[in-house]
């Protein structure tokens, strides 16, 4: 089954005759997919619910708390697995150096564009990795794993998740 039909097949949770298997490969969405990927972005952007990134009021408030818990700025930050870079943006115009990884294309465009638009290209990198397999440069002082990512691998895997999250510090 192509994915096309794979999504289309997709019920409400309410309308499942069964619930899926977690972390079946014949039922998870690839989130690297250019398909999948501009699918997510247009749930990222929707403000109408909070299932792919936060409201705007509360990315705020987010921020808020970030700004209290991280190093002061020009301190540099990972944003792991940073969808369309709506914690990045604000977090380079604050000062901070921030390298943005996903393994989206489509959500990696619109952090670049919306970079471009803040002025804060120079201190605000995209790049294209997967968290399962990335490895970083130990220069950085903070890394971020926002909104449940680390939850949406099999347990087998988080251990390894955070050990290439620790590499970047």
């Amino acid at each position: 089954m192509g994915l096309g039909a794979k999504l289309q097949a997709v019920k409400r949770p309410s309308h499942a005759d069964t619930w899926p298997t977690p972390f079946d490969p014949t039922q998870e969405l690839d989130w690297g997919d250019p398909v999948t990927s501009r699918r997510l972005l247009r749930e990222h952007l929707d403000p109408r619910h909070d299932s792919a990134s936060r409201r705007p009021a509360a990315i705020d408030v987010h921020l808020k708390r970030l700004a209290r818990l991280l190093p002061q700025p020009p301190a540099a930050v990972l944003d792991a697995a940073c969808g369309p870079g709506l914690y990045a943006v604000p977090l380079a115009e604050a000062g901070y150096t921030v390298t943005a990884t996903d393994v989206g294309p489509a959500v990696l465009r619109h952090g670049r564009r919306l970079a471009r638009e803040a002025g804060v290209m120079s201190s605000c990198t995209f790049v294209e990795a997967s968290l399962v397999d990335a490895k970083g440069s130990q220069d950085h002082d903070a890394a971020l794993l926002i909104y449940h990512v680390l939850e949406a691998f099999p347990r087998a895997v988080q251990a390894r998740v955070l050990r290439g999250l620790a590499t970047w510090l």
